[in-house]
């Protein structure tokens, strides 16, 4: 039986989206993925879905990543966040949050799949 992984995708710029998305399904070969991309962090948490992973970009219009992910730690203890961002100096932060890791942008696929393993 095949192992399905939920994954939610957060970032502003579509063109990131499907890149990211794309280097995902790559890696995911054995394994079934729901990918659910998305551009909206207020929508994200407002949807009441539920993730196994989270990649999540940091810097976004409205709420930012780092928020984002304390909201969604006050809920879900047990989802994997990994932050994606153009900014090497935010992945501190990421850590206040139980974050796995941080990839910074331009996102490769073995910079992508460290994480993920």
């Amino acid at each position: 039986m095949q192992t399905v992984y939920h994954i939610a995708l957060l970032d502003d710029e579509p063109c990131y989206t499907n890149m990211i998305r794309d280097k995902i399904e790559a890696f995911g070969l054995e394994e079934q993925l729901f990918i659910d991309p998305r551009n909206n962090v207020n929508d994200f948490l407002r949807s009441k879905h539920i993730y196994d992973i989270l990649l999540l970009d940091i810097e976004m219009p409205g709420m930012d990543g780092i928020s984002a992910a304390r909201e969604i730690r006050k809920t879900d203890r047990d989802v994997v966040i990994i932050f994606i961002t153009n900014m090497a100096q935010y992945a501190l932060k990421g850590y206040t949050v139980q974050a796995r890791s941080y990839i910074l942008k331009p996102v490769n696929y073995y910079g992508l799949s460290r994480p993920l393993q």
